[in-house]
C-alpha cells in the first residue's frame, strides 16, 4: 500500500539518503576506532550506546529500501547485498552481546 510512495522517496533523495547513510558509516568507524585499554566504564557503555544506535539507523536504512524497491530488487544490487549481510552480523553481534 505504501510501496509506491517509499520508493518515489528513495528515488527523489536517493543523493541525500545515501550521503546520510554514508556519514553514519564514517561516523561508526571513528566510534569504532576510539576503543582503547583499560578506558572507562562509563566510556565503554557510551560506545556500546553509539554502537546500539548505529545498528538500528543500519536496521532501518534497510527495513526501508526492502520495502521501496521489493526483496528481490534490493538483493539483485551487490552493495545491498553486502549491507543486508553486514546488518545481519550486525544483529546478531548485538544479540550475542547481550544474552
Amino acid at each position: 500500500m505504501f510501496r509506491k510512495p517509499v520508493y518515489k522517496f528513495l528515488m527523489k533523495y536517493r543523493n541525500l539518503f545515501d550521503n546520510t547513510i554514508m556519514f553514519v558509516i564514517i561516523a561508526n568507524i571513528v566510534v569504532m576506532c576510539m576503543t582503547y585499554d583499560d578506558e572507562p566504564a562509563h566510556y565503554t557503555a557510551t560506545l556500546k550506546d553509539l554502537n546500539t544506535a548505529f545498528i538500528i539507523i543500519f536496521l532501518i536504512e534497510c527495513i526501508i529500501k526492502i520495502y521501496g524497491f521489493g526483496f528481490l530488487p534490493y538483493i539483485y544490487k551487490g552493495a545491498n547485498r553486502f549491507d543486508f549481510f553486514l546488518v545481519i552480523l550486525s544483529i546478531g553481534d548485538f544479540a550475542m552481546d547481550n544474552l
